[in-house]
């Protein structure tokens, strides 16, 4: 029947348009093969990613691999989620090119290279690779707004900003170049063995470590402050952690955007028909860290697991192969939902932190 004056059937057709119809040409994610050259073009992506995170999936010991077009795709700027190696460190292959690199961006992908030699991180023949690709605004420029300068590349239809800036000493405001406060914060310092610092509280002081298990710790050492009453900056009160004098950080900014985005958190049940938990989208990648006790930070995606249930892990703190024992998540048309009662996942009372970016929203969304 018709609806009453005023009113509109109740079906996706008549839900608002969506502010990012099209999530992919922000953020996507791109299976691949290593061949061992010096010049791997991998395609695919949509769009020239600015950020891209590379993982070898079929063995262990190969760290993350982290590149970005504001640092440069050079072996030198290689960083990895799952250790505390600095830029200009060498050990177990940070900056050495022989154990495979990002070495350029295009318009529809990039380019994995190995100087022809065992480039197992992102190159290796025969090896299988994830990579998960956001799209910024390029090498950046100087951003003014904070009391420190930093250097800014951002995307702020999609939440997302890539920035970096150089200590003095003293605590300091930076801009981050978004229109909303942050929900999720890494920074790194990039010329020492630090640990990636990470806040996702509106507590000041809270942080976890993304190379770490542990849960979210107070502590004024690094006095980190997201919710700054959207003024475009995050704030740290820490300087010898997060902003000593010379020296160089890197701070990819997140927050989140309806229909796109989502970053939040959900308590665990314990059984093994867990909560569901509603994104507004369906996801094509989702990250779960439990912020109460130490667990691994872990990472799904729609690509690695084409039909439900999702299964297949990687972890962003640990250079482990991809894992397939059965911790059974569905990927739904508006959310996600655990399907075991497990600690990682699901315990009972455990608080859980997760971010995740759609497929599509759910406006135009399919059931897998």
């Amino acid at each position: 029947y018709a609806p009453p004056s005023g009113y509109k059937a109740l079906c996706t057709a008549n839900l608002p348009e969506p502010a990012i119809p099209l999530p992919s040409a922000h953020f996507n994610t791109v299976l691949y093969a290593g061949d061992n050259t010096n010049s791997n073009a991998v395609t695919g992506v949509g769009f020239q990613p600015d950020f891209v995170w590379v993982k070898k999936r079929d063995t262990s010991g190969q760290d993350h691999v982290l590149q970005d077009a504001v640092r440069g795709f050079t072996p030198s700027k290689k960083l990895s989620s799952s250790s505390a190696l600095g830029e200009n460190n060498t050990s177990d292959g940070a900056t050495d090119p022989r154990w495979g690199y990002i070495s350029a961006a295009g318009s529809d992908g990039f380019t994995v290279s190995d100087n022809n030699e065992e480039g197992d991180q992102t190159n290796k023949s025969g090896g299988t690779y994830v990579s998960w690709n956001w799209k910024a605004n390029g090498s950046g420029s100087t951003n003014t707004v904070g009391s420190l300068d930093a250097v800014v590349s951002s995307n702020a239809a999609a939440g997302f900003s890539i920035v970096t800036y150089t200590g003095n000493g003293s605590a300091q405001s930076i801009g981050h170049g978004l229109s909303k406060d942050l929900e999720f914060l890494v920074v790194k310092n990039r010329d020492a063995n630090a640990s990636w610092v990470v806040q996702v509280s509106t507590t000041v002081n809270d942080y976890m470590y993304l190379n770490g298990t542990d849960g979210i710790q107070q502590s004024s050492i690094f006095g980190l402050d997201i919710t700054r009453s959207n003024d475009g900056t995050f704030y740290y009160g820490g300087p010898n952690y997060m902003g000593a004098n010379g020296v160089d950080y890197l701070a990819y900014c997140f927050h989140s955007i309806e229909g796109y985005s989502k970053i939040g958190s959900y308590t665990g049940n314990g059984n093994a028909s867990g909560p569901f938990i509603s994104t507004g989208f369906k996801p094509a990648w989702v990250m779960v860290k439990r912020t109460d006790v130490a667990k691994d930070w872990i990472i799904l995606d729609v690509k690695r697991d084409i039909d439900n249930v999702a299964n297949h892990r990687l972890f962003p703190n640990l250079a482990d192969a991809e894992a397939t024992a059965q911790l059974p998540m569905d990927i739904s048309s508006n959310g996600f939902k655990l399907r075991i009662s497990d600690s990682n996942y699901n315990a009972n009372a455990g608080t859980y932190l997760y971010m995740a970016f759609a497929e599509s929203p759910f406006k135009t969304a399919n059931a897998r």
